[in-house]
C-alpha cells in the first residue's frame, strides 16, 4: 500500500519572546509537500510545550499539552491558535523552549520514542498517510514580548543506532523554496535502512541540476546535492554514512540557511563539514572530475525535462571517468510522460537500470540503480 506524506506546517510560528501568562496565537495547516494539495480529513493535533535543553526534554512542569483541531474545511485549512504557557517555570527568564505540533501521544514525547524509525513523532493518520510533525524555532521566556517571529521551523530526523535526532530547519513561507520534499524525506528513510552489497569510499549526489554538495573524507567522498536549501539529503547521508570532511555547496542565497542546518547538528569529532556557494558549471564539473567516485545519489530531479540531457550528460562524463561508478536515482513520479523520457534516453545509451523495491515498497517515490554494466535496459529487482 502506497504511504503518503503531509506535513503540519506553521505558518505563523510564535513569537521570538513569551511571557509567561500572556496570551500569543500561532496559525498552522496540513498540506502536502508542494503545499498545493491540503490535508483532507478532519484532524486533532497535539501541542507540545518542551525544554530546548536536552536534559529535561519534557518541560511538564510549566504546560500542559493541549488538543488543537484541524479542519480542512473551516478557514482554507488554517488554524489560528491562541496559547498561553501557564504555571511555573524554575527558571522561566533564562529557559529556552519549543513548541511541537505532532499527532503522537504524550508519552511519545515524554519517553522520546517514535512510532517511525526514521521520521521522528511521525504518526499514522489512516493505513495509507503519515503526518510529519513540525517544531518551532527555540523560543525565550522573558518579561515583556516581541512580537516579531522566526521565518523557520524545525523538522527531526532519528539515524543510525543510537537514534541520532537530526535538525532540519525550513522555511514558514508558502514557498516551494528552503522547504523540505517527499524524495528528501524518503531517501533518508532509505539511507537508514538500505545495506550495501559493496563498499561505496566515495559518494556523490547531484543537486537540482544548478548545484552540487561535496563530500571529501579519508574513507568516505560524498557529493550530496542541496537543491531545496535545506541540505537535508547531504547532512542525513552525512551522519549515515560519517565522511571525515564533508562540502555542502548550493547558490549564494542558499548558503546561510544551509549553514544554520549544519550549526545546529551534533557532528561526530573526526567530521568537517564545510559550506560554500558553488553553481553547477564548469566549475562543479571540474570538482566532480577530480574526485574519485563509487556512487552517484539523484534525488527528485526527473521533473523538468529540459534538464535531462545535461543530467545525462554529466552522469555519462562521470561514468566514462569512473570504472564501475553507479548511480542511486530517487524520484517522485509528478509527470509521467515527461518523466519517464529520461528512463527512455538511458536505455538508449545501453545502461544497465534497475529498479529496487526492497526499501521503499510502499513509497511514491521510485528507486532506481543505474549503471554501465552487460545486462541493457531497465528492469525490477
Amino acid at each position: 500500500m502506497t504511504q503518503y506524506l503531509y506535513y503540519i506546517r506553521l505558518l505563523k510560528p510564535p513569537p521570538n519572546v513569551i511571557v509567561p501568562g500572556q496570551q500569543f496565537s500561532i496559525v498552522w495547516t496540513i498540506d502536502n509537500d508542494l503545499g498545493e494539495m491540503p490535508f483532507l480529513q478532519p484532524l486533532s493535533v497535539t501541542c507540545h510545550l518542551l525544554s530546548n535543553n536536552p536534559a529535561t526534554r519534557f518541560a511538564s512542569t510549566s504546560s500542559k499539552s493541549i488538543k488543537l483541531e484541524y479542519d480542512p474545511y473551516k478557514g482554507g485549512g488554517m488554524v489560528r491558535s491562541n496559547l498561553t504557557i501557564t504555571g511555573t517555570l524554575q527558571h522561566p527568564l533564562q529557559q529556552q523552549i519549543q513548541l511541537v505540533l505532532t499527532c503522537s501521544n504524550n508519552n511519545s514525547i515524554k519517553t522520546g520514542s517514535s512510532t517511525h524509525s526514521t521520521w521522528y513523532l511521525a504518526q499514522q493518520a489512516s493505513d495509507d498517510t503519515w503526518i510529519i510533525p513540525v517544531w518551532s524555532q527555540p523560543v525565550h521566556l522573558g518579561r515583556s514580548s516581541d512580537m516579531e517571529t522566526s521565518r523557520e521551523c524545525e523538522r527531526q530526523l532519528i539515524v543510525g543506532p543510537d537514534n541520532k535526532i537530526v535538525k532540519i530547519h525550513e522555511s514558514t513561507s508558502h514557498t516551494m523554496a528552503h522547504h523540505v520534499w517527499d524524495c528528501g524525506i524518503w531517501l533518508c528513510h532509505y539511507l537508514a535502512h538500505y545495506t550495501p552489497t559493496k563498499q561505496y569510499n566515495h559518494v556523490l549526489e547531484l543537486g537540482k541540476c544548478w548545484c552540487l554538495v561535496f563530500v571529501h573524507t579519508c574513507t568516505n567522498t560524498l557529493l550530496t546535492s542541496t537543491g531545496s536549501g535545506t541540505a537535508i539529503a547531504g547532512i542525513y547521508a552525512a551522519h549515515a554514512l560519517s565522511p571525515t570532511c564533508m562540502y555542502l555547496t548550493d547558490l549564494p542565497e542558499a548558503v546561510s540557511s544551509i549553514q544554520g542546518n549544519v550549526d545546529i547538528q551534533q557532528w561526530d569529532n573526526h567530521q568537517r563539514v564545510v559550506v560554500e556557494a558553488l553553481e553547477w558549471g564548469q566549475d562543479g564539473q571540474q570538482v566532480m572530475d577530480n574526485e574519485e567516485l563509487d556512487l552517484v545519489i539523484i534525488s527528485d530531479l526527473l521533473y523538468n525535462q529540459s534538464s535531462h540531457d545535461v543530467l545525462i550528460d554529466t552522469l555519462k562524463r562521470l561514468m566514462d571517468r569512473h570504472s564501475g561508478l553507479q548511480t542511486l536515482l530517487i524520484y517522485k513520479p509528478r509527470y509521467p510522460n515527461e518523466e519517464r523520457a529520461f528512463f527512455d534516453k538511458i536505455q538508449k545509451l545501453g545502461w544497465r537500470c534497475t529498479m529496487d523495491t526492497t526499501t521503499v515498497d510502499c513509497s511514491p517515490c521510485e528507486v532506481y540503480w543505474i549503471d554501465i554494466g552487460e545486462k541493457k535496459g531497465c528492469s525490477l529487482c
